[in-house]
């Protein structure tokens, strides 16, 4: 028979996997708008920019003027896109307050639990000044465009222009590199709708740190493998399950482009004034899937369940095959030896995947 804390935490579990779907569902109507946004502004972008190369002499172009040409052209497109990402933000930490402030109060149970109050506005505000990653929002936009966009056309000026193949080469680097474009845009809203989560949760946990002083790593639960890199990545699995106090020096979440942990609140169901229920042991959902992809950018799920635990408790109980797939052969080895746990795999303070020969030692 399951505790009354088993019963919270599978209610806290649960709780932020619904709303993370719902995420998932805001994010996609944001992206569609984006990602129409980053189409036209491509279709304008290489019409000018090609007009500019008719009425030029190509064979005299050199790097430096097309960068500039490019900035000049796109400076609307990346001041939008950070406009709309730094709206997209803050409609979600506003949104994510009130969903976490019902997630910790047990859907309005525990009438102690204090709310936050801050607007869209202020969110916005907030991610436009405070980096992710190093970088503020229209930093990420400046370097995504300069390392897809602008590199693509670099390579067509230092390999096809001076083998005398005449302008169409930039042209086509350029539509391709728009389209590596599409791709960061959506890697940077997935991470900025995740950080704005991640905010929201920790000034809840901050505003009622007498019931929730301490917070918890949890990761995805999915098949990771060493020669893709797909599935949870190694990082967040080691740290899945690792508990900090509020104030500790603990890794950013998220931790990564695309990531998906969150941070769950260490709670006491006596301090949230709840009554003693007993229900099903804590769990929550893990997925594995194939290695390869099976058509339309997917790959086939080839097994479900629930699991009960951290990610470490699941990997001891998948095959051997599996557990080398996500940690290596070195690694396993180690563990196997019981001379590191799996926690062992990641510096605690930083999230830094540690080195094989600092394991060993």
């Amino acid at each position: 028979m399951s505790t009354t804390q088993q019963m919270l935490d599978a209610y806290q579990i649960a709780r932020n996997l619904r709303w993370r779907y719902a995420l998932d569902q805001f994010e996609s109507g944001v992206l569609r708008d984006l990602l129409s946004t980053v189409d036209a502004a491509r279709r304008d972008i290489a019409r000018e920019f090609e007009q500019k190369l008719i009425r030029t002499d190509w064979r005299t172009v050199r790097e430096e003027a097309v960068a500039a040409e490019l900035e000049t052209l796109s400076a609307g497109l990346r001041r939008q896109l950070a406009r709309d990402l730094g709206r997209t933000a803050g409609v979600v930490g506003e949104t994510a307050l009130g969903t976490h402030t019902d997630i910790l109060s047990v859907g309005g149970a525990s009438p102690a639990i204090q709310e936050v109050a801050l607007s869209a506005a202020q969110f916005e505000s907030f991610f436009a000044s405070t980096p992710l990653g190093g970088h503020v929002i229209d930093d990420w936009v400046g370097r995504a465009f300069t390392s897809t966009v602008q590199a693509q056309v670099k390579q067509a000026i230092d390999v096809e222009v001076l083998r005398g193949k005449g302008y169409r080469p930039m042209i086509r680097k350029l539509e391709s590199g728009f389209g590596l474009f599409r791709d960061q845009a959506e890697v940077l809203t997935r991470t900025y709708v995740q950080a704005a989560n991640v905010s929201a949760q920790e000034a809840v946990y901050r505003k009622n740190r007498d019931v929730a002083h301490r917070v918890k790593w949890s990761a995805a639960l999915e098949s990771g493998y060493a020669a893709t890199g797909r599935g949870t990545c190694l990082r967040c699995a080691a740290l899945d399950g690792r508990t900090w106090d509020l104030d500790e020096t603990r890794p950013d979440c998220p931790l990564h482009p695309r990531c998906r942990c969150v941070l769950l609140p260490v709670t006491d169901w006596r301090k949230l004034d709840l009554p003693a229920v007993e229900i099903r042991d804590a769990a929550r959902p893990y997925t594995v899937r194939a290695d390869e992809m099976s058509g339309a950018d997917r790959r086939a799920i080839l097994e479900v369940g629930m699991q009960g635990g951290d990610y470490g408790a699941w990997f001891e109980k998948r095959g051997r095959a599996f557990r080398r797939n996500v940690v290596g052969p070195q690694r396993l080895q180690l563990i196997e030896e019981g001379r590191i746990g799996f926690s062992d795999l990641v510096d605690p303070r930083t999230g830094r995947l540690r080195l094989v020969r600092e394991l060993a030692r």
